[in-house]
């Protein structure tokens, strides 16, 4: 399938440390009883691009890749679906077009899916930047994923909302902000259930400035999401805690003022998993707020 890809203008595949990473992450996940969901086709340029052609050359290389990934990876049991990896947010929902555009997007790779693939599910992951209002947002959301009739299947099957709390620059995030960024999620989820999908969050753990987000603050992120939430996804603790990361020229800037608040990998993945467990144990327990 690499030539298809490569017809379709593709010039670079990135291979690390294994002659396949895929096969070995899935065998892992396997034994570990883990379940993946993997991307399909990046475009990214989507707020500045007027051209249909466009989401139509993305389209076509994600259904390839779709394609390919089933069959080379299908028998793995812990393969449970797909991420739409262009990733969309509550400001350019807002923006003329932007719905229809992403409807178009999203759509034509998960009516793929389910038609060819009908196992797995599919999921996207919206960015919550706290431009517009909340009611805003989700009412454009609604509208980006309900069905073609009145109770019809919705557009994906999940919405993983990403906090981006851990995205501005500031290394540490004012008080007010989370009260504010709990409205948003509070009615994102509203407006994703209302359509018939599940509403679940992706952490965020970086900042502009790659550097790892203090673990203080993802904890607090995890106490305000896992109220509305059904699930949790993390972007992305291994890369952003690396050494390379935590060594690199842009964090170096940070390092001696600041390390002390800063986890290592293994004490944040301790610490992140442990809390995880309790406060989702505790919201299940008493069901996720609507």
């Amino acid at each position: 399938d690499v030539p298809q890809l490569k017809a379709l203008g593709y010039k670079e595949l990135h291979i690390y440390n294994t002659e396949d990473p895929i096969e070995a992450i899935m065998t892992a996940a396997d034994k570990l009883g883990m379940k993946l969901f993997m991307g399909t086709c990046l475009g990214l340029a989507y707020p500045h691009v007027k051209e249909p052609s466009y989401h139509d050359e993305v389209i076509e290389a994600a259904l390839v890749t779709i394609d390919a990934l089933a069959k080379q990876y299908g028998h793995h049991p812990s393969f449970y679906g797909y991420y739409f990896s262009d990733e969309t947010c509550d400001e350019w929902l807002l923006r003329e077009g932007a719905v229809d555009t992403f409807r178009h997007i999203y759509g034509s790779q998960s009516s793929h899916i389910r038609r060819r693939h009908p196992d797995k599910r599919c999921m996207i992951c919206p960015a919550i930047w706290r431009v517009g209002n909340p009611q805003e947002g989700r009412q454009r959301l609604y509208e980006l994923l309900c069905g073609e009739k009145d109770g019809g299947r919705p557009l994906v099957d999940i919405v993983a909302q990403q906090d981006c709390l851990g995205r501005p620059t500031d290394l540490i995030l004012p008080e007010p902000v989370y009260g504010e960024f709990e409205r948003y999620v509070q009615e994102w989820a509203r407006g994703v259930r209302e359509a018939g999908a599940e509403f679940w969050n992706d952490l965020e753990v970086f900042n502009s400035n790659i550097i790892s987000k203090h673990i203080e603050d993802t904890i607090q992120d995890l106490e305000i999401e896992s109220r509305f939430s059904g699930g949790n996804i993390v972007f992305d603790i291994v890369n952003y805690f690396s050494p390379l990361c935590r060594t690199g020229r842009i964090s170096a800037t940070y390092r001696g003022a600041y390390s002390w608040q800063y986890a290592r990998e293994d004490d944040f993945l301790q610490r992140y998993v442990q809390h995880y467990r309790t406060v989702y144990a505790r919201a299940h327990r008493r069901g996720a707020e609507r």
